[in-house]
C-alpha cells in the first residue's frame, strides 16, 4: 500500500514514515540496504498506449520520471490526472478509516468533499465573480426601472400640478371678484349695523344711568352690611377669645381636679377598706361570741356530766361496798389538807404561770391582729401603688400622643402656611399669565367655532387610541410644530400629504385601526407605522453647508413630541433643505455639482428632477392649521390657568384656618404643660410618698414576725413548766395518800371511785 501511494505521488505525511529515506528497506532500524530505491507503475490505456511512471528516493529527496524522463512534481501530478487519477481528491486510494470519516461528516463537510472530488471548488473564484456581476446587473436593471417609474410619476405630478395651477388661477380670479362683492356687501351691512348700534347705544346710556343709581343704592346697602359683618366678626372673635380663656382655665384647673378626684378615690378606697375591716372585726366578734357561747354550753354540759359522773361513782362505790367511816373520812380530809399545804408553793407557781400565760395569749392575739391590719394596709397600699403606676403609664401615653398630635398640627400648620403663601405668589403670576393669553387670543383674531370636519377627525384619533391595543400617537400636524412661524409654509409644503397622516407604533396597530374604520365606514386615512416605514439616514454633510446663507435641513426646523416619532418626521422630510429665498433654493437645487431638494420660505419647492411647484394660496390655507393648533393650545392653556386660579383661590381661603390651627396648637401646648406638671408631681411626690409608706408598713410587719415567734416560744416553754408542776403535785398527792390508799384498798387516790376525791 505504501509503495502504491508512493508511486502515485502521495505526500510523505500520508505514508507511514517520518521522512522519505525511511522507505528504503532497513532504514527505520539504522541499517539501510541501499541509498536509493524506486517504485515503477505501468499504465496501458484503451488504445494500447503504455505509460511508465516511476518515483525514486535518492537520499533525502525524491525524483519523478515518466517513460524514463525526469519531470517535476507538478508535471507528474498532471500526467496522473490526465488518466483520471486525482491524488489530491483522494478518490483513487482509500486509506484505513477514511470510509468511517466520510460517513461521519455533516452535510456541509460532505458538500466540500464532493466539490473537492469533482474539482468544482477550483471554479469558486470564477463563480463568485460572475455572481457579483449578475447582482450588479440586476441592481442596475432595478435602478433603471425605478428611475423610469419615478420619471413617469414626476411627469404625471407635473401635469397634475399644471392643471391644479390653471384651476387655481381660475379660482383665484373668481375669489377676487367674489371678495370685492363680499366687501361691498360687508360695507353696506356695517353701515346699517352702525346706525342700529348708535340707536341702541343711546338707549343704553339711559339704562346705564338707572343702573348707576341702583348701583349706588346697592353700595350703600353693602356698606351697612359690611358694618354689620365687622361687628359680628368682632363679637365672634370676642367669643372665641372667651372660649379660649375658658378652655385655658379648664386646662389649668384640670390637674387640681385630677388631684382632688384622686384624693376622693383614695378616700373612698380607705373608707371601703375601713368598712371591710369593721365588717371583719364584727364577724370576728360574732365568731368569738359564738365560741364563748359554745364554751359555756360545753362547760354546762361538762358540769352536768361531772355531777352525773360523781353520782354514778357514789352509786358504784356504794355498790362495791367502798364506804368511808368517820375516822377514815377525817384521815382523808387531814391528808388532803397536807397535800394542799405541801403543794402551796407549786400551786402559787402554777397560778403565776397561768397569769403569765394569759397575758402572753392576750399579747399574742393583739400582735396577730395588728400584724393582720398592717398586712391589710400593705395590700391596700400596693393596690394604690399599682393604680398610680397605671395612671402614670396612661398619663405618659397621653403625653406621647399629645406630643405627636402637636407635631402633626405644627407640620400641618407649616404646610398650610407654605401652601397659602405659595398660592398667593402663584395667584399673582396666574393672573398675569391669563391676561397674556387673552391678549394673544385677541391678537390671533380667529373664529371661535371649530370646523366640524376637524372635530370629527380629532374624534377619530381619540377613538383609535381607545380601541387599539398598540400606541396611536396622533396626527403629524398635532405632533409637530415649526420652530418659527416663518417656516410654516415651507414645512407645510414638505410634509404635504403626510401632514394629516396618523402615526402609530407598529404595522399591527395600523391594521387594527384600518379594520375599525372599515367596520365604522369611515373615510380612508394615511397611517405611518414607526416600525414599518423605510427611513433613509440624514446626510450630515448638508448641515455643514454655508452657502447660501441660513440654509438648514427641514428636519432641523421641526419640533416634535414624543421622541418616538422621530423616524416618521425623518421619513416625511428626508434630506430636504429650506432656504431664505426662491433664488437661493433654485441655486442650491440645480447649480451645484450635486442636486438637492430645496424649498423656499414661501413654499416653492425645487425637486432634484427639475420640477418646480408652488401654490402659495393653497399653502397658506393649509398652514393655518399651525395657527389653529397654536390657538387651540392657547385656549387649553387658558382653561388650565382658570382651573388653577380657582384652585389657588380655594387654597387662599384656608388663610383664616391658620389662626384656628395656631390656637389649637397653643391649647395642646398648654395641656401638655399641665400634663407634664402632673406627671412630675405624680412621680416626685405621690409615687415616692406611697412607696415610702409601703416600705414603713413592711418594716412594721417585719417587726411582728419575730415578736409573735418569741411569744409563742415563751408560751410553749411555760406550758411545759405548767405540766411539770402539775406532775409534781400529782406525785405529792400520791405520796401522801399512799398508806391511806392501801388501807382502803385502792391503787391511786386520784382514780379511786369514792364519793370524795381530789
Amino acid at each position: 500500500m505504501d509503495a502504491i501511494c508512493f508511486v502515485l505521488g502521495e505526500k510523505t505525511s500520508s505514508l507511514r514514515v517520518r521522512k522519505i529515506s525511511d522507505l528504503i528497506y532497513g532504514a527505520p532500524v539504522g541499517k539501510p540496504v541501499s541509498t536509493r530505491c524506486y517504485v515503477a507503475m505501468t499504465y496501458e490505456d484503451d488504445d494500447g498506449r503504455i505509460l511508465k511512471f516511476m518515483r525514486l528516493v535518492a537520499g533525502a529527496s525524491a525524483e519523478y520520471r515518466i517513460d524514463g524522463a525526469t519531470v517535476s512534481h507538478l508535471q507528474y501530478t498532471e500526467a496522473l490526472e490526465s488518466i483520471n487519477i486525482f491524488i489530491r481528491a483522494k478518490n483513487f486510494l482509500v486509506f484505513q478509516g477514511a470510509v468511517e470519516n466520510i460517513a461521519m461528516k455533516n452535510p456541509k463537510e460532505c458538500t466540500l468533499l464532493f466539490e473537492e472530488i469533482s474539482r468544482s471548488g477550483e471554479l469558486k473564484a470564477e463563480y463568485e465573480t460572475l455572481k457579483a456581476e449578475m447582482m450588479r446587473a440586476e441592481q442596475d436593471t432595478q435602478l433603471n426601472y425605478h428611475r423610469k417609474r419615478d420619471i413617469a410619476a414626476k411627469r404625471r405630478a407635473a401635469k397634475m400640478e399644471k392643471e391644479e395651477a390653471e384651476k387655481y388661477q381660475k379660482l383665484k380670479d373668481s375669489v377676487a371678484e367674489k371678495q370685492s362683492r363680499y366687501y361691498l356687501m360687508k360695507l353696506f351691512s356695517n353701515d346699517r349695523e352702525s346706525k342700529r348700534i348708535f340707536g341702541e347705544m343711546n338707549g343704553k346710556h339711559g339704562e346705564q344711568s338707572r343702573i348707576a343709581t341702583k348701583c349706588s343704592e346697592v353700595e350703600e346697602v353693602l356698606k351697612e352690611r359690611r358694618k354689620v359683618y365687622s361687628k359680628v366678626t368682632r363679637e365672634v372673635n370676642k367669643l372665641e377669645q372667651q372660649i379660649y380663656e375658658m378652655e385655658s382655665e379648664i386646662t389649668r384647673e384640670k390637674p387640681s381636679f385630677i388631684k382632688v378626684k384622686e384624693n376622693v378615690r383614695h378616700s373612698e378606697r380607705k373608707l371601703e377598706s375601713f368598712h371591710k375591716a369593721f365588717e371583719a372585726a364584727r364577724k370576728n366578734a360574732e365568731r368569738q361570741q359564738e365560741v364563748i357561747r359554745q364554751f359555756e354550753v360545753q362547760l354546762k354540759e361538762a358540769n352536768e356530766q361531772r355531777d352525773a359522773f360523781e353520782a354514778q361513782l357514789m352509786q358504784e362505790s356504794e355498790s362495791q361496798g367502798l364506804q368511808l367511816d368517820s375516822e377514815q373520812l377525817a384521815q382523808y380530809n387531814s391528808l388532803k389538807g397536807e397535800v394542799v399545804r405541801q403543794c402551796a408553793s407549786i400551786q402559787q407557781e402554777l397560778d403565776v404561770l397561768a397569769r403569765e400565760q394569759q397575758m402572753d395569749q392576750e399579747l399574742l392575739d393583739n400582735d396577730k391582729r395588728c400584724n393582720g391590719e398592717f398586712c391589710q394596709k400593705i395590700k391596700q397600699k400596693e393596690s394604690e401603688l399599682e393604680a398610680l403606676k397605671k395612671r402614670l403609664e396612661k398619663l405618659v401615653d397621653t403625653i406621647r400622643n399629645t406630643e405627636n398630635e402637636i407635631e402633626e398640627q405644627r407640620s400641618s400648620l407649616r404646610s398650610t402656611e407654605d401652601e397659602v403663601r405659595t398660592a398667593k405668589t402663584r395667584l399673582e403670576q396666574v393672573i398675569v399669565e391669563v391676561e397674556d393669553v387673552n391678549r394673544q387670543l385677541n391678537d390671533a383674531n380667529v373664529d371661535s367655532s371649530e370646523n366640524s370636519r376637524i372635530v370629527k377627525k380629532q374624534e377619530l384619533v381619540e377613538n383609535l387610541k381607545r380601541i387599539s391595543t398598540g400606541t396611536v400617537y396622533g396626527r403629524v400636524v398635532d405632533l409637530c410644530q415649526p420652530a418659527h412661524k416663518r417656516y410654516q409654509l415651507a414645512v407645510t409644503k414638505i410634509l404635504g400629504k403626510y401632514m394629516n397622516a396618523i402615526v402609530v407604533d407598529t404595522e399591527k396597530t395600523a391594521k387594527e385601526c384600518i379594520q375599525y374604520m372599515k367596520e365604522q365606514r369611515i373615510e380612508s386615512e394615511t397611517f405611518l407605522p414607526v416600525d414599518y416605514i423605510d427611513v433613509k439616514p440624514l446626510n450630515e454633510k448638508l448641515r455643514e453647508l454655508r452657502e447660501p446663507r441660513n440654509v438648514k435641513l427641514i428636519f432641523d426646523v421641526i419640533q416634535f413630541e414624543p421622541p418616538q416619532i422621530r423616524r416618521v418626521v425623518q421619513f416625511a422630510c428626508g434630506n430636504s433643505l429650506v432656504c431664505e429665498s426662491v433664488e437661493d433654493a433654485r441655486n442650491l437645487a440645480f447649480s451645484g455639482a450635486e442636486r438637492h431638494r430645496a424649498v423656499a420660505l414661501d413654499g416653492t419647492v425645487f425637486e432634484k428632477s427639475g420640477i418646480i411647484s408652488g401654490g402659495a394660496g393653497d399653502l397658506k390655507a393649509k398652514a393655518k392649521r399651525w395657527d389653529e393648533k397654536a390657538v387651540a393650545h392657547l385656549r387649553s392653556r387658558k382653561s388650565a390657568l382658570i382651573e388653577e386660579q380657582k384652585e389657588l383661590h380655594r387654597i387662599r381661603r384656608k388663610e383664616p384656618d391658620i389662626s384656628l390651627m395656631q390656637n389649637s396648637v397653643k391649647q395642646l401646648e398648654t395641656r401638655m404643660k399641665y400634663m407634664l406638671t402632673d406627671k412630675e408631681n405624680t412621680e416626685t411626690r405621690l409615687l415616692k410618698n406611697l412607696e415610702s409608706d409601703l416600705m414603713q408598713l413592711k418594716a412594721e410587719t417585719e417587726k411582728y414576725g419575730p415578736r409573735i415567734q418569741e411569744i409563742e416560744n415563751r408560751m410553749a416553754s411555760r406550758r411545759s413548766n405548767i405540766l411539770q408542776n402539775q406532775s409534781r403535785m400529782n406525785q405529792v398527792a400520791d405520796h401522801v395518800f399512799a398508806d391511806f390508799c392501801k388501807s382502803i384498798g385502792v391503787l391511786n387516790i386520784r382514780y379511786a371511785r369514792i364519793p370524795f376525791c381530789l
